[in-house]
């Protein structure tokens, strides 16, 4: 696959790392270390257990014994640190009996968002307002 098709391979030179990743999928992370992306040594393969299988219906995405999730600090563009978990912390979106939910987007402080441009409506060329 051409770098091209990818949001970028130059993990590198844009200091990109994942580390604790729990993938179902039969070449991971060995390959994909192998095509040169930095994946840490807590990157790991594994069948992932759902409560069931309805798109779209998170209820169901909830993992059956959801795996611990690797809490470590992550590096801020103006050199804070956030962490990205405590020990309570699984694999997952579904933590405990709840989403995990946020009350605002960890970047928004370093890149405030314009309400105006938010909260602006665009015009599709080709469709009509439904």
């Amino acid at each position: 696959m051409s770098e091209q098709k990818r949001f970028t391979k130059r993990w590198a030179e844009l200091r990109i790392q994942f580390d604790g990743d729990f993938i179902e999928h039969p070449n991971f992370p060995d390959a994909y270390r192998q095509s040169g992306y930095d994946l840490g040594p807590n990157s790991r393969a594994g069948v992932l257990l759902l409560e069931g299988c309805v798109s779209g219906k998170p209820e169901d995405l909830k993992l059956i014994a959801s795996p611990r999730a690797l809490v470590s600090d992550i590096k801020l563009p103006d050199g804070r640190s956030i962490p990205s978990g405590d020990k309570d912390t699984v694999i997952g979106a579904w933590q405990g009996e709840q989403l995990i939910s946020l009350p605002t987007a960890p970047f928004e402080e370093l890149w405030p968002i314009d309400s105006e441009l938010a909260a602006a409506e665009f015009e599709v060329k080709g469709f009509s307002d439904m």
